[in-house]
């Protein structure tokens, strides 16, 4: 009885998580969200229009799932990002390890965030939420900004070093900033593109579990994995729950990246009705940041 009791406060807290495993409910649950919420959505939705026009030339492809950003197109947010970047790097405070990813050190909190200004500066440039806007068709949450600490590691693959689609919504966009020099060496994130990605879930009746290489191999084409590999500076943006993708499988140098995590008001992470505990961000905001902002920082903001 204590098990039952404690999987209906889940399911309280997240409905999504009864819905997230199957393609077709999936769908079927956001588009129930879509409709209770709908007059919530257009008034987030008009708040778009403060946003400068995107610029064609960074918007991420649906087919694709995946754009590494030129240097020379880049936002002016970016080299303020990476110096302070560098010099979390060089002398952390707070460091965090999930058990499951042992690989791994987070230098970057919620709460600590307050205390580097150019993360969230970069993470809010209305240039870049403009690109993401277009690309999920909504104003976007900000669901996370991370800066990760990955080391070459003897055991065996886990976790997200296998193949695996993000469950937490049926779109989402992430900026990878790449703080050091990434090649085949340090553990490059490895994809599939969305349209390949699409025909091999149809093929495992995929149910956002992790996949191990065996079974992938087999339904991937000569040729179809893309590694992102740069020098620091580069940027790529990926939508990680329509593409199958795996990272840090590190053999020699480590790697340091920002991760920025973009997702839309009906995802499967929260409950889209009822706040049980603020959102991770929420506290960010500032009295005199824009509605824009106010409103990426938290799904609360009316």
């Amino acid at each position: 009885m204590p098990v039952m009791i404690q999987e209906i406060k889940k399911s309280i807290k997240n409905p999504a998580r009864l819905f997230t495993h199957q393609e077709k409910t999936r769908k079927a649950y956001k588009d129930f969200c879509k409709l209770i919420l709908s007059n919530k959505l257009k008034k987030r939705n008009q708040l778009i229009k403060s946003l400068p026009k995107a610029n064609p030339e960074l918007l991420l492809s649906p087919e694709q799932g995946y754009k590494i950003i030129p240097a020379h197109l880049c936002f002016d947010t970016l080299k303020p990002l990476i110096q302070r970047c560098q010099k979390i790097v060089e002398q952390p405070g707070t460091t965090l390890k999930k058990e499951s990813k042992p690989f791994r050190e987070h230098l970057v909190t919620p709460t600590n965030l307050v205390n580097y200004p150019e993360l969230t500066d970069f993470a809010l440039h209305p240039p870049l939420l403009s690109i993401v806007a277009n690309y999920l068709g909504e104003l976007p949450l900000l669901n996370s900004i991370f800066l990760w600490h990955d080391r070459p590691s003897q055991d065996d693959l886990k976790a997200s070093q296998l193949y695996h689609c993000d469950h937490d919504d049926v779109r989402q966009f992430k900026v990878f900033v790449f703080i050091s020099d990434i090649d085949s060496t340090s553990g490059p994130f490895t994809l599939l593109p969305t349209h390949i990605s699409s025909e091999i879930r149809g093929k495992l009746q995929y149910d956002w579990q992790y996949v191990d290489d065996q079974k992938m191999k087999q339904h991937i084409p000569p040729g179809a994995e893309i590694q992102l590999t740069g020098p620091a500076g580069t940027v790529a943006f990926v939508d990680t729950s329509q593409v199958f993708h795996f990272g840090s499988r590190l053999t020699d140098k480590e790697r340091i990246m920002a991760v920025f995590q973009y997702i839309s008001l009906t995802n499967f992470l929260f409950n889209p009705f009822h706040r049980f505990s603020p959102y991770p961000y929420a506290h960010l905001a500032k009295p005199e940041d824009s509605e824009v902002v106010k409103a990426v920082l938290n799904p609360d903001y009316d």
